[in-house]
C-alpha cells in the first residue's frame, strides 16, 4: 500500500457520506434518480478536478525546475540566434541588465519558444486544458441541476409520469378486455 492509503480511505468515506446525503436529498423530487445521478456526477467531477489540480501543481513544479535549469546552465548565446541578434558573448551567462531592450526582447522570445518545446511545458498545458474542460463540465452539470430541480421542471415531469401511467393503464385494460372477450 502507498503512503497515502489513509488519506484515500478517508476521501472514499467522505464521498460515500456525500452520496448518501445526495440520495436522501434527491428523494424529495419526482425525478429522484435523475437528481441523484446529477449529484453523483458532481462528486465525480469534483474529485477529478481535485486530482488534476494536484497534478497541475506537480507539472508546474517540473516545468519550473526545467526552466530554472535552463536559465542556470544554458547561456543565452547558445539559443541559436542570428549573428546580428547575439549579444557579446562573455564567459558568464548574459543577464537582462547586460542587454539593450531590443536584444533582451529577442532573447526572451527565443527563450519562451525554447520553453514551449519542452515536454514538461506540453504536460503542464495539457493538464491545464483538462482542468478547463472539467470546470466546463461542472458548470454544465450545475446548470442541469438547477433546471431539473426547478418547480417548472418538477410539474412537467409529474404530468409526463401521470400521462405515461394513464397510457399504461389503458393498454392493460384493453389487453384485459381482449382476454375476457376470448373466454
Amino acid at each position: 500500500m502507498g503512503e497515502d492509503y489513509k488519506e484515500k480511505a478517508s476521501a472514499a468515506i467522505s464521498n460515500i457520506k456525500k452520496l448518501e446525503k445526495y440520495y436522501n436529498f434527491s428523494q424529495e423530487f419526482a425525478n429522484n434518480k435523475e437528481v441523484y445521478l446529477n449529484r453523483n456526477i458532481d462528486v465525480e467531477l469534483t474529485n477529478e478536478l481535485n486530482n488534476y489540480n494536484n497534478l497541475l501543481t506537480e507539472k508546474e513544479g517540473d516545468l519550473n525546475s526545467k526552466i530554472e535549469h535552463k536559465l542556470k546552465y544554458k547561456r543565452y548565446a547558445k539559443l541559436n540566434f542570428h549573428p546580428q541578434d547575439r549579444p557579446k558573448i562573455s564567459p558568464t551567462p548574459v543577464t537582462a541588465s547586460d542587454l539593450d531592450t531590443e536584444t533582451e526582447n529577442v532573447l526572451k522570445n527565443k527563450f519562451k519558444s525554447t520553453i514551449k518545446k519542452l515536454p514538461e511545458y506540453k504536460a503542464y498545458v495539457d493538464t491545464q486544458n483538462k482542468i478547463d474542460d472539467i470546470l466546463s463540465k461542472i458548470d454544465k452539470n450545475d446548470n442541469d441541476f438547477n433546471k431539473i430541480t426547478s418547480d417548472k421542471y418538477q410539474t412537467s415531469y409529474k404530468k409526463k409520469i401521470e400521462s405515461i401511467d394513464k397510457a399504461i393503464k389503458n393498454s392493460i385494460d384493453k389487453q384485459q378486455a381482449k382476454v375476457e372477450k376470448r373466454n
